[in-house]
């Protein structure tokens, strides 16, 4: 009889340390707060549009959505200079919050819906950086700053659709 409260007491402990347990991903309506995939991946971007912003030190990338199935950045790739300095204005214009990371630079910021945020980085002098949402990347929400050709669209994705 004794062995049921000890057994309740350990229980109720361990309920605690997951309760109280730290979790560094918000929760989002949608996507899994993973990393992407590595270079060369097959996850699908929503192509927006690509800029040049070879001559701009400071441009604006919007963080949007259409409900629940379209998930982008815009614009969507970034012809750049190898080794640039950017300031880049991000916006989030949809109706979840959205993020905007770049591993290879440590760049990590979370934006709330309808707020407005500014970053500094300086492009590395050679590659292409990939950028992603970290909430809704797998739905087609990343990005790449290029310094050759855009990245082109490939065979068997719906329109509008790429993979990088």
């Amino acid at each position: 009889m004794r062995r049921f409260p000890m057994v309740a007491a350990v229980a109720a402990l361990a309920l605690v340390a997951v309760a109280c347990g730290k979790s560094n991903t918000p929760t989002t309506p949608s996507g899994n707060g993973t990393t992407p995939a590595a270079s060369g991946s097959a996850e699908p971007i929503t192509k927006k549009g690509t800029k040049d912003v070879t001559a701009l030190t400071k441009f604006s990338i919007e963080a949007d959505n259409e409900g629940t199935s379209e998930f982008y950045f815009d614009p969507t790739f970034l012809k750049a200079k190898p080794g640039q300095k950017v300031t880049v204005e991000l916006e989030n214009k949809g109706t979840v919050q959205h993020n905007f990371s770049i591993t290879a630079l440590n760049v990590n910021k979370d934006l709330s819906v309808g707020k407005k945020t500014t970053i500094t980085f300086t492009l590395p002098a050679t590659g292409d950086v990939q950028f992603f949402c970290e909430y809704h990347h797998a739905s087609g929400m990343r990005g790449a700053f290029f310094f050759g050709s855009a990245p082109q669209a490939t065979g068997g994705q719906p329109s509008g659709r790429t993979t990088y």
